[in-house]
Formats: C-alpha cells, sequence, structure tokens
C-alpha cells in the first residue's frame, strides 16, 4: 500500500512538472511573437499581424505550437500599436498551456 501511494505521488509530481514545464515554453513563445511582430512592424507600418506555426522540429523535437499575433490601433496615438501574442504549446487541445502577452509598439 505504501509503495503504490508512492507510484501515485511521483506520478502526480510529473504531471504537475509537465503542466510547468509547457507554461514557460508557452511564455516564451508569446515572448517571441511580440518581438516577431515588433520586428515586423519596423519593416512594414500596415503589418496587421498573423499566426505563426512552429514544428516540433523548431522547438527541439516533440510538440509544435502556434502563435497568434494580432495588431490593433491605439485609440488617439496614430503611431502607436497595441500587439497581442497568444500562444499554445503544444497544439494539442488535451495538453495545452496558453499564455498571452501584449505591448504597445510605436511605430517608426
Amino acid at each position: 500500500m505504501i509503495f503504490v501511494s508512492i507510484v501515485k505521488m511521483a506520478a502526480n509530481c510529473r504531471r504537475v512538472a509537465d503542466t510547468q514545464s509547457r507554461e514557460v515554453q508557452a511564455g516564451w513563445l508569446a515572448e517571441s511573437g511580440l518581438e516577431r511582430a515588433a520586428a515586423r512592424l519596423d519593416a512594414e507600418e500596415d503589418y496587421s499581424g498573423e499566426t505563426w506555426t512552429i514544428p516540433a522540429t523548431d522547438l527541439a523535437g516533440r510538440d509544435g505550437a502556434v502563435v497568434v499575433v494580432e495588431v490593433l490601433p491605439v485609440d488617439g496615438r496614430p503611431r502607436r500599436r497595441l500587439v497581442r501574442a497568444r500562444a499554445d504549446y503544444p497544439n494539442d487541445s488535451h495538453h495545452r498551456a496558453r499564455q498571452t502577452r501584449e505591448v504597445v509598439v510605436p511605430l517608426q
């Protein structure tokens, strides 16, 4: 009975660690989406966002991801854009972690 309890506790710890790992990766991907959008806005002011699909091979193997980037005008600030990036990692609805980041970016 003690052995079964230890195995269950270890399995639960593993699930928690996996969940935390996915949350951190999704956060990094959302930050990358913001950086990608800022670079695109520097190159073309009419950039309005994109859906960035990242294959598993680009993320060291096991799971792919999707980052949805939105670029919106800022009321009363014509030379600023609100950039929002939502990252889903992995791109699997059962195990997905979702993180969203946003920032206001000045146009050059």
